[in-house]
């Protein structure tokens, strides 16, 4: 797809595959981008700050970028060939090849080789077959990671530890009150427990919930029975 950038075909070949795909799941994620896109066109200023946790090729960041131009946004993005493509990609952007979650050190991350979207350190959807390979990468908090710095919009893709994240971003969501975006798909029964606990951090910083369609505000009862259906996997926290 390095061609589709050169040529601005990237968004035009998006948007074709999302029409005509026979992939349930890729008709779904076209449609949470555009609704990306309306939040993001309807919520930014041209100098408002955002941060792209789990960017990958940079679909949202080019949202972000458009929309504030003159923002230095922020993009985590831990696999290293990634990484340096965003930086090229977007140079006007700071790019962190790390991994953010509630502690500072190391850890491995795993990389799903024929899905690099479902790579993370504790990926949830890999299935039987895929190949995978481990390495070691940074991980910080998003706190420590802005050091200050208040984002209008902060995305979240992390594959199944987007519980740690936000738990390693009370202080930015207690201070900046940004609106966030965030991938949630318990995977086994388990999943219930963190669903409670995302909702629990988001209501005690007096948020409010809602699914990427709308539907909401979301009790704790109803996100976890939303995340648990599988009809939409992205969510929507507001101050």
């Amino acid at each position: 797809m390095r061609w589709a950038d050169r040529l601005g075909w990237r968004a035009n070949l998006q948007r074709l595959n999302e029409r005509i795909s026979p992939s349930r799941r890729v008709r779904r994620d076209g449609r949470d981008h555009r609704h990306f896109d309306v939040l993001l066109t309807a919520s930014l200023a041209p100098d408002d700050l955002c941060v792209d946790i789990g960017a990958n090729i940079g679909t949202v960041t080019t949202t972000m970028a458009r929309v504030a131009p003159y923002g230095k946004h922020i993009l985590v993005e831990p696999l290293p060939d990634l990484a340096i493509r965003l930086a090229e990609r977007f140079p006007g952007c700071e790019v962190h090849a790390v991994a953010c979650s509630d502690h500072d050190g190391l850890e491995h991350f795993v990389r799903v080789v024929e899905r690099p979207t479902r790579s993370g350190l504790h990926p949830g959807q890999v299935k039987a077959g895929m190949t995978t390979e481990s390495f070691e990468v940074p991980v910080t908090t998003l706190d420590a990671l802005l050091a200050g710095r208040r984002p209008r919009v902060i995305k979240i893709d992390v594959e199944g530890t987007e519980l740690d994240v936000l738990r390693g971003a009370r202080q930015t969501i207690a201070t900046a009150r940004p609106i966030v975006l965030f991938e949630h798909q318990p995977v086994s029964d388990e999943g219930a427990a963190q669903s409670r606990a995302i909702h629990e951090l988001f209501t005690a910083a007096s948020y409010r919930l809602f699914d990427v369609d709308g539907d909401g505000p979301l009790d704790t009862d109803s996100f976890i029975k939303t995340a648990r259906s599988g009809r939409v996997w992205n969510f929507v926290a507001t101050p």
